[in-house]
């Protein structure tokens, strides 16, 4: 799948999350396959023995070098709905676009079976905490909750869900119903306007940089994601009121199925 060289020149000690997780990943592999990674690595060239990544979820960074390894990943039933989205931020954040289409295709294969058990209204603030306004992901989540959602679920959105949400969902919702008076057959499934263009651009600009340590100086290196403020609806990032500004895990959410 790769070319020999992408092997050679070494590897690069990577310490991941709170906990700083201690991975060894080949430099050069990183840097073919992660623009992130490769501006970091090319600024500061061979004097980069180790790098801190403080703010990146450790268990996602994990799926996340299982697909960089062998460009496939696999993630556990448990929480499956909630680690595919963290999959796809991180993918953002570290510029892999193709990830993040392939995050986008398991999700369509999950709304083809149906298999949308799991997926409750905790994922949907988790969604709305860490996106801004236009975000992909956030329409996709809406795109679900339009189709894929119960009247009772609807109306828990509502109370729980910042205000935002309600103005995208009725949106969405406007949708269907011209689609249903036109008597137009929508594969509710199919996710393909949300998948994301496979080329960077290098003026764009980040608007949630990865905070990045190199252990060599304790350097600071701030990283650019291809995500433009632009490409958003508005040009703000969504700001969280102070109930949804803590961890989804700090505060109190009501988890309650989205579909049965």
């Amino acid at each position: 799948m790769f070319e020999e060289s992408v092997f050679e020149g070494g590897v690069v000690l990577l310490k991941v999350g709170r906990a700083k997780r201690e991975i060894y990943v080949h430099r050069r592999l990183l840097r073919a396959r992660s623009p992130y990674f490769k501006d970091v690595l090319t600024r500061r060239g061979s004097d980069i023995t180790s790098l801190l990544l403080l703010d990146v979820d450790a268990d996602a960074f994990h799926i996340f070098l299982s697909w960089l390894y062998t460009n496939a990943f696999v993630v556990s039933e448990i929480d499956e709905w909630m680690m595919l989205c963290k999959l796809w931020l991180l993918a953002e954040r570290l510029k892999v676009p193709i990830l993040q289409n392939q995050v986008v295709e398991t999700f369509s294969c999950r709304l083809r079976r149906r298999e949308v058990a799991k997926l409750d209204l905790e994922i949907f603030h988790f969604v709305y905490d860490n996106t801004g306004p236009g975000s992909e992901l956030r329409r996709m989540f809406v795109h679900m909750a339009v189709w894929y959602g119960y009247q009772d679920v609807f109306e828990q959105l509502m109370k729980d869900m910042p205000p935002v949400f309600e103005a995208d969902f009725t949106s969405k919702q406007d949708f269907k119903n011209e689609k249903r008076k036109q008597r137009v057959s929508v594969n509710a499934w199919d996710l393909t306007e949300y998948l994301r263009s496979e080329v960077l651009f290098e003026d764009e600009h980040d608007t949630n940089p990865v905070r990045v340590k190199v252990e060599v100086d304790v350097e600071e290196v701030p990283l650019e994601r291809y995500s433009t403020p632009e490409r958003y609806s508005t040009p703000e990032r969504y700001s969280t009121p102070e109930r949804y500004s803590t961890p989804i895990g700090d505060r109190e959410t009501k988890r309650k199925r989205f579909s049965r």
